[in-house]
Parts: structure tokens; sequence; C-alpha cells
């Protein structure tokens, strides 16, 4: 859907934008649950899934109404704004599949610039569920802090979350457009920024103690910002966290934030030594857009 909206030139911008919502949605959801869980309706708990329930019910009522697969269904949008999403994706792509074209899956499954994208995705998606999952857990049995207290400082963390991701995603935008980096090179910066950086915060953290609060909570969220700039195996994250920490000790929350570490690290040199900022030779097709001309409102830059 992105790829059919967004201008080539605005991309990383908007994208960024657009996957920093779920972030917005954790940093507000997190301490109004425990809000309802202390004083909610229902006996506390329940209404955490009433209410957000409700909201995601209302949300995909607008998203029916609202939201439109290409430019060219929009019905409310100027035939210049058409034109000119529609040629700027058309440039990068060259195009769309169409039914009698096969997918090119033997050239896919034999790029090495797509397995390091996959690895990097993997990697920068166990990490986050990992600590989205689990952050509160970690707050709770090592830190000890209170139900109304846990929420808060589970959702700081993701605040930074956001404002990196949309600070990464313009500053990648605003390197590419002024030539300084490629696009290979800005995005595999951002990677590694938000790759190796969280990782030495989070294997630090794993040798604080109950009693250094204000110095754990200083690294979380400064860890999960800087995981905002590599957003570009969630399900497992929580399993195997459960596995390492029996006990609940700091020893085995540390050897948590080791993996953590070490796997986000791994994923961020794979994609740096063979990922690419480029458009593949097997996902280029050429279909043009003939529906859409420009009108009289139409401004060439």
């Amino acid at each position: 859907l992105l790829a059919k909206w967004c201008p080539t030139s605005e991309r990383s911008k908007l994208v960024s934008f657009v996957y920093s919502g779920g972030c917005v949605g954790i940093a507000l959801s997190l301490p109004l649950s425990s809000i309802l869980c202390r004083y909610g309706f229902s006996g506390g708990w329940p209404s955490v899934f009433y209410v957000f329930g409700g909201i995601s019910s209302l949300f995909c009522v607008l998203w029916y109404f609202l939201i439109f697969d290409t430019p060219s269904l929009h019905p409310r949008i100027s035939q210049s704004e058409k034109f000119f999403i529609n040629n700027s994706t058309m440039m990068e792509t060259n195009g769309e599949l169409n039914d009698k074209q096969m997918i090119p899956w033997k050239r896919i499954l034999t790029s090495l610039p797509f397995w390091a994208l996959l690895t990097v995705h993997t990697t920068f998606n166990y990490g986050y569920f990992a600590l989205l999952t689990q952050l509160p857990s970690y707050i709770n049995e090592v830190l000890h802090f209170k139900i109304e207290e846990n929420g808060i400082y589970s959702a700081l963390p993701y605040i930074g979350f956001v404002f990196a991701t949309i600070i990464g995603g313009m500053l990648v935008n605003k390197l590419i457009l002024k030539k300084l980096l490629t696009t290979g090179q800005a995005r595999k910066a951002m990677v590694l920024i938000g790759g190796v950086v969280p990782s030495a915060l989070l294997i630090a953290m794993g040798y604080l103690t109950c009693h250094q609060h204000v110095e754990a909570v200083i690294l979380i969220i400064i860890a999960v910002t800087f995981l905002g700039f590599n957003l570009g195996g969630g399900i497992i994250a929580p399993y195997v966290t459960s596995v390492i920490t029996p006990d609940k000790t700091v020893a085995q929350w540390r050897t948590v934030f080791y993996t953590l570490g070490g796997i986000l690290t791994a994923g961020a040199i794979v994609f740096t030594m063979f990922g690419s900022g480029e458009t593949q030779p097997w996902a280029r097709n050429v279909e043009k857009h003939d529906d859409i001309k420009p009108d009289d409102e139409t401004v060439i830059i």
C-alpha cells in the first residue's frame, strides 16, 4: 500500500511516520492499561480488552471507508495529485505485476539483498517484540515497580522510539535528496545505528540491580529510542525469554539482554554487508499509467 502511495523522494519519511503510529499506540495503551487494571469496570483487567477491542473495531470501520488501494481508485483527490503519485512510483517500480506475469521466485530466493533484508527484519522484530512483551515483566520482577508505575515506565521508551523513527526517516530522506549518501548507504547507516547502539545498552542494563531504578529506566529509554532508527521472529521472543528466566533473577535477565544484543547486532551486520537500497532487477516491470492525465492544475517541478 505504501509503495503505491508514497512518492519515491518522500518514501523514507512517510514510511517512518506511518510505522511510528504503532509505537504511539503502545505509549498510550501501556499506562492506560495499568489504570484500567486498577480502576476499570468489569473487575479491572477485563475492561482493557473491552476498551481496546472497541477502539480497534472503530478503526476497522474507518479504514474500510477511507482507505483505497491506489491513488487511481481514490474518489476525493485531484487528478494532478493522482498523476504526481502514480508517475513518481512508476519511476522506481516501472509498473506493477499483472495477472499474466509470473512471480520470479527463483530470482527472489537466490537474491542476496533479499535474504539480508529478511534477516534484519527478523532480528529487528525479535528485539522489538521481546522488549514489547517482556519489558513490563523486567520492570516488575527486577525493578519491583507497582502496576501503575510499570505502565508509565514501560511506555516512556516508546515515546523515544516514535521520535527516533520520524527523525531517522527525515534524516535518511535529506541525506538521499542532497546526494550525501546513496539510498543503500543511508539505510545501512540507520540499521547499523539501530542495531549496535541498543545492543550495547541492553547488555549494560543486564548488570543493573533493583536498587538502580533511575539508571535502568534511562538505559531502557535510550536503547528502545535507538531501536527506532532500525525501523526499516516476533512470536518466538516471549517464549525464549520465559525459558531463559524461570527464576526471574537478575543473572537470567542478563542472559536475555545478551541474547537480544547479539541478535540485533548480527542482523545489522548482515544487512550492512549484503543489503541494498536499490530496486532489484527481478522487481522491475513495465506498465504505464495511461489512465491518469495531468489536469490544468498540474505543476511540473
